[in-house]
């Protein structure tokens, strides 16, 4: 194995970690309560801006991985953390929530889907 593909599979790790954070903080969690709570709130925006610069970095780097895995919806992830970034007071919190608990479970396993190819 080289470097890159040592990079390539770190990327990819931190990135399924990321996901597997921001669903761990959201479990158990309903929305009232998340909307009351700035520090899960900030860990699980937090795990999204990781997410989407893991994304920015495989885009970067390996477009064939990322070309590869169309399933992977690479430019609203990279979207999100943008969004979270430069607007992060007028954040819609009903979407981060259900993001978290609706939508990451499924790319997770996308994402390990896409390691397992890669080693």
């Amino acid at each position: 194995m080289t470097a890159s593909d040592d990079r390539l599979l770190d990327t990819i790790d931190r990135m399924a970690e990321a996901a597997r954070k921001a669903i761990t903080f959201t479990d158990h969690v309903t929305f009232e309560e998340f909307s009351s709570d700035a520090r899960t709130q900030m860990a699980v925006t937090m795990a999204f801006m990781l997410l989407g610069e893991c994304a920015n970095r495989l885009n970067m780097r390996y477009l064939e991985v990322t070309a590869s895995h169309p399933d992977i919806p690479w430019a609203q992830i990279r979207g999100l953390r943008n969004i979270i970034a430069h607007e992060y007071y007028d954040l819609d919190l009903a979407v981060i929530w259900r993001t978290a608990r609706l939508e990451l479970p499924d790319l997770l396993t996308k994402i390990e889907i896409m390691r397992a190819g890669c080693t």
